[in-house]
């Protein structure tokens, strides 16, 4: 339970990184202090994960977003770990005789392949506009709007979303939202997004999905997606109708 506890904590409730740490970096991607780039920013963080920080604001149109800011210095500290990780995985393929090891080092480089495309963030700006692309529009989800004239590698602006975590009960209930529905709904999403599209959102944590009060859900943070060719969809789907009818 302690490790579920303290792995929790990354979804959105690290300590904040310092404002003046957060201003450098929108002066360096976006040319400018966030009071002039924004009508509002807000300074008090509505949220910080492992790799990122994020802050409500206006733009100068009036709509409203939040900005995802990359931590400093987060890019050297994730380097530096996936050597050590690699180091490991070589230590171990060389010294356990085991198929659980065999592939390890491969497991590895994909794992870094996916953690260095979440640190880009115009890569993530991608994914949310490939998913909304294939998302069935029969399901009650709804994905951010990518403001690219706001977005670089270290920021990304998107369109906000008020509402509560999907995990929040007594929330929930106050807005007469059943959870079971939200579950099917989700369950929906994953199915068409595995089966029909082979494009996932591959980091389904509570602090990702906003339930708002119409009970739509909005589906945040899509720095880490899957991608499943025709073969691999197809024996998934096989397998699926092998367990479903036992």
């Amino acid at each position: 339970e302690e490790y579920i506890v303290a792995l929790s904590a990354l979804q959105d409730l690290l300590p904040p990184v310092p404002l003046d740490a957060v201003r450098a970096v929108i002066v360096a991607e976006l040319g400018a202090p966030p009071e002039q780039v924004f009508a509002h920013f807000e300074e008090t963080p509505l949220a910080t994960a492992s790799i990122g920080q994020v802050h409500a604001a206006t733009l100068l149109d009036g709509s409203d977003v939040v900005v995802k800011v990359r931590k400093p210095g987060i890019t050297e500290e994730i380097e530096l770990d996936l050597v050590i990780l690699h180091d490991f995985a070589h230590l171990a393929a060389g010294r356990i005789d085991s198929p659980l090891v065999q592939n390890l080092e491969e497991t590895v480089g994909h794992f870094a392949d996916g953690l260095r495309d979440e640190l880009d963030c115009t890569m993530e700006g991608r994914n949310i506009e490939h998913f909304a692309s294939g998302l069935d529009p029969k399901l009650n989800v709804v994905v951010p709007r990518v403001y690219w004239d706001y977005t670089t590698a270290r920021v990304l602006t998107t369109s906000r979303f008020r509402g509560v975590k999907v995990t929040d009960a007594p929330g929930l209930a106050k807005q007469g939202i059943a959870p079971r529905l939200l579950a099917r709904e989700l369950a929906r999403m994953a199915m068409h997004s595995i089966f029909v599209n082979g494009f996932f959102h591959a980091d389904p944590h509570p602090g990702n999905y906003i339930v708002q009060a119409d009970g739509s859900i909005a589906v945040i943070d899509f720095g880490l997606v899957g991608r499943l060719d025709d073969g691999t969809r197809r024996d998934l789907l096989l397998m699926l109708a092998a367990w479903v009818s036992g």
